[in-house]
């Protein structure tokens, strides 16, 4: 064993007068590490600043812009809507004003002598006619010349497409913006002492969703019988209801009247709606080829007298 101890000793003093080089770290070679998401949070947290404080990813300006855009959007909608329905009430309440037209239907001397009387109007046309007065009434143009008061009513032309066809569709119906409309026929037979006997009224209306119509017809002072008695035909009392109707309906209650008014009043069931959601009259803009009364005149007063 001894020679070869004395082996090794002599290998290793030969080896003394060489310098040493150390070997490097291979950490510190392949460079720095690479951080965590861990890592990262922590540097944050010690350097004071928060998450909001980050700078945000492409993406996510683009998410913030797009937010931003469609928020101011819709608070822009939100405001335009609510301006459009305050400019909408107070274009109601502005235009909501009666207008006293002041025509009142009376008897000529033909009607006095025949002992009727027959009024039809055509909105498509927007004329009345009177058969029972030819000479001396041959056409009344426009649907105002014979009402006595109205408010908010207006001759409206609409384009519709019913079955794959364009259709141009006339009718009254109240202003566009307002809440409610009115409109009143008046007759007045009392200067010739005739009353009536038998009154008959085509009225057709239409309406849709909210709509509503109310029609009616009241007596415009109380009626006295012959032995001097009040009837039953006070302001209020007298009311009778009118309902749509494509056939001359005949109304007893009106029996022995000379002085009444016929009346319609258009609005909503609740809150507000689209004007065109009620309608009087309505008419294609087209006529048939053969067309019967009805459908030529969808108002229509025929009155027989006593």
């Amino acid at each position: 064993m001894a020679p070869h101890i004395s082996s090794y000793m002599g290998m290793d003093s030969c080896c003394q007068g060489e310098p040493e080089y150390p070997l490097k770290d291979k950490s510190a070679m392949a460079g720095p590490k690479p951080m965590t998401y861990a890592s990262r949070r922590l540097r944050y947290m010690h350097s004071g600043r928060s998450n909001s404080d980050r700078r945000p990813s492409v993406q996510r300006e683009r998410d913030l812009d797009n937010y931003s855009h469609r928020r101011t959007a819709s608070l822009f909608a939100k405001v335009s809507e609510k301006q459009k329905q305050l400019a909408q009430d107070a274009a109601a309440l502005t235009s909501g004003a009666f207008h006293i037209l002041n025509h009142v239907i009376r008897l000529t001397e033909e009607e006095v002598a025949q002992g009727k009387l027959q009024l039809k109007y055509s909105s498509r046309s927007d004329e009345y006619k009177r058969p029972t007065a030819p000479t001396f009434f041959k056409g009344q143009r426009g649907w105002n010349s014979l009402v006595f008061a109205e408010r908010n009513m207006e001759l409206v032309t609409e384009h519709r497409q019913i079955a794959e066809t364009d259709k141009v569709m006339v009718y009254l119906s109240r202003n566009p913006g307002s809440i409610s409309s009115f409109i009143q026929w008046k007759f007045d037979f009392s200067e010739t002492g005739l009353r009536v006997d038998r009154f008959g009224l085509r009225f057709l209306y239409d309406t849709s969703e909210d709509g509503c119509v109310r029609a009616f017809i009241k007596a415009d002072t109380e009626e006295l019988e012959e032995g001097g008695s009040v009837t039953s035909a006070t302001m209020e009392d007298s009311r009778v209801a009118v309902f749509s109707s494509p056939t001359v309906r005949y109304i007893p209650e009106i029996h022995g009247w000379s002085k009444f008014s016929l009346i319609a009043e258009l609005s909503c069931k609740r809150g507000s709606c689209v004007f065109h959601h009620s309608q009087l009259f309505l008419q294609d803009r087209a006529p048939a080829f053969f067309e019967t009364d009805i459908k030529k005149y969808p108002f229509k007063v025929d009155i027989s007298f006593l």
